[in-house]
């Protein structure tokens, strides 16, 4: 019986310390995303709040405004492509990267921008910061606290390049191979 006591209170002293030292994850938020007034259903995960940051599942948001997205499963890193943007995302970076390409040449920039909280999986699904990313590729996120709602629109306008960014230069256009 005494053993079974230690091994208790060993588990909830655990317990206590992991919860105090940890992130403060809130799974219960109801928490509504709306994309230019569309509301995205999120079929099995909905979007959590992780030290006041919300985190939602990257497929549900970003294919609705048009984005295709793919998953590496070796660096677990979620790559985004639209048009000439494109975004990569690795599980517990404390950052992710955006690489714009100008439409007609080769030529672009890249920008490496910091996270406040890394993405994450979280019910078998990778849940990415919504702000920092849909910021960054040009749209703008409204918080409604009354009705726990992230209004989405695009800003119409080019992505983030204000921050200090690779510059991939120019690179040599070469014709495509003829097979005959």
């Amino acid at each position: 019986m005494k053993i079974f006591l230690r091994v208790l209170c060993a588990i909830l002293v655990m317990g206590v310390i992991t919860t105090s030292f940890g992130a403060n994850v809130s799974a219960n938020t109801n928490v509504r995303v709306l994309v230019e007034g569309q509301e995205i259903t999120f079929a099995d995960q909905g979007p959590v709040i992780v030290n006041g940051r919300t985190l939602v599942p990257l497929r549900d948001v970003f294919e609705a405004i048009g984005f295709t997205v793919t998953w590496d499963r070796d660096t677990q890193t979620a790559l985004l492509n639209k048009e000439h943007i494109n975004v990569s995302i690795q599980i517990g970076a404390p950052y992710f990267s955006v690489a714009v390409y100008n439409p007609g040449s080769l030529a672009g920039h890249g920008v490496i921008i910091p996270l406040e909280v890394p993405a994450q999986i979280i019910g078998g699904r990778t849940l990415l910061p919504l702000r920092a990313v849909l910021e960054s590729v040009g749209y703008q996120l409204q918080w409604d606290e009354a009705t726990r709602t992230v209004f989405v629109t695009a800003q119409h306008i080019a992505p983030e390049t204000e921050r200090p960014h690779v510059d991939f230069g120019e690179r040599e256009q070469r014709p495509a191979p003829t097979f005959e």
